[in-house]
């Protein structure tokens, strides 16, 4: 997903949002986005060591 789609879905949802409003929004969301990514990340990460480790 691109900030272009991001930002209309904040819209969709928040239709009374000021610009500034969605900015903020956007830069929170990202934020989070950026976590859960790295932590998908790591999970799946150690699922493949520890699958060669056992020799699945």
């Amino acid at each position: 997903m691109n900030q272009e789609e991001l930002q209309q879905l904040v819209k969709k949802y928040f239709t009374e949002a000021s610009d500034q409003q969605i900015e903020k929004i956007m830069g929170e969301l990202s934020r989070e986005i950026e976590i859960m990514t790295h932590a998908k990340i790591r999970e799946l990460v150690n699922f493949e060591k520890n699958k060669k480790l056992l020799n699945i």
